[in-house]
């Protein structure tokens, strides 16, 4: 047996989309050089978007392992070629992989996910990490 129920109008489920998503209060500007650490790092998942007009130097600390799961995504609103630094490389191997280094083009982003006392890479655009 098929059940058909009927779906509310277009503008009635944006509606109630919209209401239900709250105000992005997790973005935060970075218009200068900045070193990160454990006890600088928010609550909750976070976007840094970059607005130095020069290439910015940004540098992350290890976070702890109480922030397991703690996502920071660093996005480019300059055309410049930025930097994200980790001391611990973003793939574990150091120098290997320390330096993510931003194309020069608005839009640039990464996502980092923090394990196990150590940042880890989620996602790239634009982005080279060496």
């Amino acid at each position: 047996m098929i059940v058909v129920r009927p779906v509310a109008p277009r503008a009635s489920r944006t509606a109630v989309i919209a209401a239900s998503v709250p105000l992005d209060t997790r973005r935060r500007s970075v218009g200068v050089d900045t070193t990160f650490a454990a006890a600088d790092y928010p609550k909750g998942d976070t976007v840094y978007v970059i607005t130095k007009a020069a290439a910015a130097a940004l540098t992350v600390g290890a976070p702890s392992k109480a922030q397991d799961g703690l996502r920071l995504t660093f996005l480019s609103a300059t055309a410049a070629a930025h930097t994200v630094t980790s001391a611990a490389g973003f793939y574990g191997d150091t120098t290997g992989s320390d330096i993510a280094t931003f194309a020069a083009k608005i839009g640039a982003s990464m996502t980092i996910e923090a394990n196990a006392g150590a940042w880890g890479v989620i996602a790239l655009g634009n982005v080279t990490i060496a």
